[in-house]
């Protein structure tokens, strides 16, 4: 028998920036003869002004001094304060203590709030595409109509939570601790990993796993174990199966027209009345999609 899961159906500045142009090799001795010398005093040919070691320190360590102390980490800076409607995209929130907080329509698109604790927060329409959200605490919290599209969800804490009309396209997740109160069209909650369309399930472990009739059209199963997995009646088209392990699997009835099954393992897989990726069934090519990959 399956094993059956309850189914509820910086932005960052670059690295390193333009060099600025070192000392010009082979320059003559006549070049070096004028440049300007610093004299003790700090002044140059003419009387200019010089800035001398000691004094260009000083300044160095008061501009230091005037900005005051670093912020701790997972403190909001002035720049990404949350708000509601707040434009937070790439900000670094992780491990933040926002419990409660209104953050409804904020723009977090590549925001950091891995550890954040989001509980009971108000994130209602808010743009969350490609935040890091591993292992935050979003029990509780309003998410409808949020747009989650690659955001990473691996051990956030779930219970309670409003997905209702999210986009959950290309998220991952794994290791959900709790349940949602409600959720996207066509996606459930399988063994702690959101599963429907478009869902990225990438080297997930669902074997054994009871799937029969989950929609995973567009979704991404690449190296995702499903041996002896219960995909009767299953939407997987167009899915990405690249790799995947299928040993034993029910595909009864499943639909894999133009799914992408490069390299899957498909020994021993029930083939009954399945739509095979070129679009024949399986009931008239011998009892099997084999060769109609």
């Amino acid at each position: 028998m399956p094993r059956r899961a309850g189914l509820n159906v910086a932005h960052r500045p670059p690295d390193t920036f333009p060099g600025r142009p070192g000392p010009r090799h082979g320059a003559g001795p006549d070049e070096r003869r004028r440049a300007p010398v610093r004299t003790r005093r700090g002044r140059g040919p003419g009387g200019r002004a010089r800035w001398g070691p000691v004094s260009a320190l000083a300044l160095v360590l008061g501009v230091v001094a005037a900005a005051g102390p670093a912020p701790p980490a997972g403190a909001a800076t002035a720049a990404c304060r949350p708000a509601p409607g707040a434009d937070l995209a790439g900000c670094d929130l992780a491990g933040a203590h926002l419990p409660g907080a209104d953050l409804a329509g904020a723009r977090l698109a590549g925001a950091d709030l891995a550890g954040a604790d989001l509980t009971g927060a108000d994130l209602d329409g808010a743009v969350l595409r490609r935040a890091d959200l591993r292992g935050a605490r979003l029990g509780g919290a309003g998410l409808v109509g949020a747009d989650l599209t690659s955001a990473a969800l691996k051990g956030a804490v779930v219970g309670g939570t409003q997905l209702a009309r999210a986009t959950l396209f290309d998220a991952s997740s794994g290791l959900l601790g709790g349940a949602p109160a409600s959720y996207p069209p066509y996606y459930v909650l399988v063994d702690g990993y959101l599963v429907g369309p478009g869902a990225d399930l990438a080297g997930a472990d669902l074997a054994g796993v009871d799937l029969a009739g989950v929609h995973l059209r567009f979704g991404y199963l690449t190296g995702t174990d499903l041996r002896k997995a219960d995909l009767a009646g299953a939407e997987l088209r167009h899915a990405y199966l690249h790799h995947a392990d299928l040993i034993g699997a029910d595909l009864a009835r499943a639909d894999l027209l133009d799914a992408h099954l490069l390299d899957a393992a498909l020994a021993g897989v029930t083939w009954y009345l399945t739509t095979c990726p070129d679009g024949t069934s399986s009931a008239d090519d011998g009892g099997t999609c084999a060769g109609h990959l």
